[in-house]
């Protein structure tokens, strides 16, 4: 399911960036260290396959989640590690097929950036992973 999500996304980005939303860092980072000046620059990137060899790392509820309804319409955050010309990328998606009682099939690309050294346990093999991070809970 997380490649499928992943690949949904892509797909999404190139098809329908109009229903990506892309948060305010994560353009930022897109554009300081990525050199992707604008959305639209970013969404192409990504929809044309930009980012190389996906590897899931977690996937949690987010925690800031607006949905009145949050406890039956719970959203989910995966993270993935990509390489983007040669240099780590860790990315974080949300993908919202349900929003305040309506249909929604829309996406966030909540992050875009340098990965973390602090936390690339996540992106090992299962066994491997360490439980310190549950929860994803910046906007």
């Amino acid at each position: 399911m997380p490649y499928e999500l992943y690949n949904n996304f892509v797909a999404g980005c190139k098809s329908h960036p109009e229903k990506v939303q892309v948060k305010y860092d994560a353009l930022c980072n897109a554009r300081d260290t990525y050199k992707l000046y604008t959305e639209e620059d970013l969404l192409k990137f990504i929809g044309n396959y930009g980012l190389v060899n996906p590897v899931h790392g977690i996937e949690v509820e987010w925690g800031l989640n607006p949905d009145p309804d949050k406890k039956n319409n719970p959203l989910y955050v995966n993270d993935y590690l990509c390489l983007v010309n040669r240099a780590g990328c860790y990315i974080a998606i949300i993908y919202i097929n349900y929003w305040f009682g309506q249909d929604n099939d829309r996406w966030i690309l909540k992050s875009f950036k340098l990965p973390d050294p602090d936390k690339m346990d996540r992106f090992l093999p299962s066994p491997f992973k360490l439980t310190a991070y549950n929860r994803i809970t910046e906007g």
